[in-house]
């Protein structure tokens, strides 16, 4: 018996002939493997049927023709279980060796990607990713048992529970939005590098419409904990050089919500 053994009939059939090694980088729940052939490869995305791994399917879907991102290759459901077969996007992770040895060079990539991202008309978009919408994702997180209480940023482990985070949130809720179509976990493993432009976009679970700090927040963050091998005033230099290239000044405020929001997902 081997692995694809257990797949769906139609993934199953995609991957004859193909060879597969577990991919673990990143820290999605979901387990990805990536299949090589004499000639390419492809990735499977395996995670338990939910809302957030359906509307991955159909933002790609969406975004097709519009950003780089992986051509859905075969999609299919088992045993609770939805199978996600995908193209490989061309390039190396933001966070890669390479990449990191240029901190300030990958700052202004990443404010590109999020342009591209910005650049994209959201009149019409079905999917809905502003606060409102994500506060009652965030209650249903709480309410499962989905929330971990260990996994909380330094800055946030002030508070003892989902539950007080979220009523912080309840009562910071800002009062108006500026609207984007956003990634929605805008974070270096998620974008994809190649002769100093993005190549691609993964992990799309949570893009929509949303306010445009939701990404940057998520970008700063993340820009934080993978250039933490560099000295702190190069870190501060790159995300200078990051907001400058998207034209926005640092929200202290604003940072700190999303960026606690986001603990809830």
């Amino acid at each position: 018996m081997t692995i694809t053994d257990i797949f769906p009939d139609e993934i199953r059939k995609c991957l004859c002939g193909y060879e597969a090694v577990k991919d673990d980088i990143g820290r999605s729940s979901a387990s990805v493997l990536r299949f090589t052939g004499n000639s390419d490869s492809c990735f499977l995305k395996i995670q338990k049927i939910s809302a957030e791994s359906i509307r991955e399917r159909d933002i790609l879907r969406f975004l097709s023709g519009k950003l780089p991102v992986p051509e859905i290759l075969a999609y299919s459901e088992k045993d609770g279980y939805s199978y996600l077969l995908m193209s490989e996007l061309h390039g190396e992770m933001a966070c890669s060796r390479n990449n990191l040895e240029d901190i300030s060079m990958v700052s202004e990539i990443l404010a590109e990607g999020l342009l591209m991202l910005w650049d994209i008309d959201i009149t019409g978009c079905p999917f809905d990713e502003r606060v409102e919408r994500k506060l009652e994702a965030a209650h249903m997180h709480i309410i499962e048992g989905k929330v971990d209480m260990d996994d909380l940023d330094d800055e946030n482990r002030r508070f003892s529970s989902p539950e007080e985070i979220y009523h912080e949130l309840i009562g910071k809720k800002p009062e108006t939005e500026d609207l984007v179509f956003s990634h929605g976990d805008y974070c270096l493993p998620n974008i994809f590098i190649k002769d100093r432009h993005v190549t691609g976009f993964l992990d799309l679970g949570r893009a929509g419409i949303s306010d445009r700090w939701q990404d940057i927040s998520l970008c700063v963050r993340s820009m934080r904990y993978n250039f933490r091998r560099h000295e702190e005033k190069e870190i501060d230099k790159a995300v200078e050089i990051f907001l400058k290239n998207i034209g926005i000044s640092m929200d202290e405020e604003k940072y700190r919500y999303f960026t606690l929001l986001d603990e809830l997902f």
